[in-house]
Order: structure tokens, then sequence, then C-alpha cells
């Protein structure tokens, strides 16, 4: 049996789901996904949009089959590049972001290796994605980050927390597996990784891999390159 790259996982899944299904899974909806946008628009208006230069260059890590962060700040007039692992994905993007008249940059690539990527940015975004990367190539990822952001630039990384379980919590994903169980016997299923850390786990990331921690809301980070003694 033949073991399945990562990237042929969601590329498969890609052409099977739609962008809903892709972003957020088949129990939401595009009114979902929008409102959800609108929360995101308002949080980085405030809190991380102040802090770029006028001319920013950004780095849309998992852009998405809606390119709808790249989007959002491509209106704000920073230049952005859209990454993702399916190629399918990114035909859907380079769609979106015709329709709303934004030019972006759209590069085919592995978050674990942006070798490709010649350019340093003034921020390196990565929302909804992270989580999606194995355990065991986290730190690589990060290092990955680092290396694409600018010296004085920021990286906003959206970390799944592992938080302790109710029992009702529990029970949830006890019958969200058995309905996966019984699903994948009458259509097309896609298991994908989610990786969850602990605040200590995350903060021990963030520092081996040479970033500091400058402000938290919820599970993003943002992140700043940190001096050689200050590591």
């Amino acid at each position: 049996m033949k073991i399945k790259q990562w990237g042929e996982v969601w590329e498969e899944k890609m052409k099977v789901q739609d962008e809903v299904g892709i972003i957020h899974g088949t129990n939401s909806s595009m009114k979902d996904i929008l409102n959800e946008l609108k929360k995101d628009e308002k949080l980085f208006s405030k809190w991380l949009l102040p802090l770029l230069p006028k001319k920013a260059k950004i780095l849309d890590l998992g852009v998405g089959p809606m390119a709808r962060h790249s989007i959002m700040f491509s209106k704000e007039g920073y230049a952005v590049t859209g990454i993702d692992i399916s190629k399918t994905t990114l035909e859907h993007a380079k769609k979106w972001a015709k329709k709303e008249n934004q030019k972006i940059e759209f590069i085919k690539a592995n978050l674990v290796d942006l070798s490709k990527i010649g350019k340093k940015y003034d921020l390196v975004f990565c929302t909804q994605t992270f989580g999606h990367i194995p355990s065991y190539l986290a730190l690589i990822a990060l290092n990955q980050f680092k290396d694409k952001t600018k010296k004085n630039g920021y990286c906003l990384v959206q970390f799944w927390l592992e938080k302790e379980k109710s029992f009702l919590k529990l029970l949830n994903e006890f019958l969200y597996q058995v309905g996966f169980m019984i699903k994948k016997k009458f259509k097309k299923t896609f298991p994908v990784n989610c990786s969850a850390y602990t605040q200590e786990e995350i903060d021990d990331l963030i520092k081996r891999s040479g970033f500091k921690l400058i402000s938290q809301k919820g599970n993003l980070f943002l992140l700043k390159k940190a001096n050689q003694n200050e590591k």
C-alpha cells in the first residue's frame, strides 16, 4: 500500500470538497467563514496592521482556496504572497483574488521547506494551518518562518492549544470519531493531522526557533525575531 505524501492528501481533498469543506469542514457554511473573516479584520486592524510599514510585504502561509486573508491584506495596500501545498487550492485562490481585483503572488510550497521563497517579509502570517503540521516538524516549520521574516519583521502564528478536556468535550470527540468511522463507509473521507500544544510547549518552540513573543490573543501568537542575547 502506497503511503500518500501530505501534499497529495490535501490535493485530493481539495478536488472532492468545496472551499467551505477545506476551510472549516463539512459542518460549516460560507456564512460562518465570512463572519469569522469580519472578526479577523476587526482584530488585525487594531492589533497587527498598525505595526507594519505602509508598503509591507506579507507572506501568507497556508493561503487556502479563498485566499481570504491574502485578499484582506492586499486591499490594505500590502504586497502579498500566498503559499499552499495544493496546486488545486492555489487555482481556487487565484480565482478569488481575480474576482476581488487583487494582485497577489501565489507559490506552491511546503511550509516545512520554504527554500524556493527568495524574499524576506515584514509579516509572516500563518492561521488555521499550523495545527495541520505534524508536531515533530513544528520546530522545523518555525525555523523556516523565522528565515523568511525580516530583521525587524513580525510572525503571527495560530497554534492549536491543548487544554484540559471536560467530560462533555471528550464525549463529543468520541461521537465525532464514531460518526467519521460510519461516514467513511459510504463516502470519501480525509483524516488530516491535528497537532495541539500546551502553553509551555508553545513557549519552548518560540524560544528554540529564535523568536520572542510580543503579544498573545487567545491562540494567536505575535512573534518577532529575538536578538542573539535574548535567546
